[in-house]
């Protein structure tokens, strides 16, 4: 006949330290979406035609997470005619703002997401 026995205690250290790890995580990937949908907001401001100003004014930011598994950020340009001077008419040409600023800030979000990353793997 064989015996053995198992010490759960370490199972239980293991799944404490996995919990922890992801409200760490949840918390710091909310903070780098945070900071891009900020970041991105000020460029596209800034890359804004300027007429009267009300396009670049209409630029709102709003965060959303309703779980723990939710991280996100909304940009956008709340002028009714901030699709044309985005994208352009037959008429007119495009004047991009809002995904320059996107393109400009996505690789400081990629990088921030990948030291989270890079964190979470040397904490376990």
């Amino acid at each position: 006949m064989t015996s053995f026995e198992i010490d759960g205690s370490e199972f239980t250290r293991l799944a404490d330290q996995l919990e922890r790890a992801g409200e760490a995580v949840s918390f710091l990937v909310r903070g780098a979406v945070k900071k891009a949908t900020l970041d991105i907001a000020a460029d596209a401001k800034n890359f804004a035609p300027v007429d009267t100003g009300n396009l670049k004014n209409s630029i709102h930011t709003s965060l959303a997470g309703s779980n723990a598994n939710v991280a996100q950020g909304t940009i956008q340009a709340q002028a009714n005619y901030s699709k044309y001077v985005e994208f352009g008419t037959s008429r007119t040409a495009p004047q991009a703002f809002m995904g320059p600023a996107a393109d400009r800030n996505e690789p400081a979000l990629q990088q921030a997401l990948g030291q989270i990353a890079e964190t979470l793997g040397g904490a376990l």
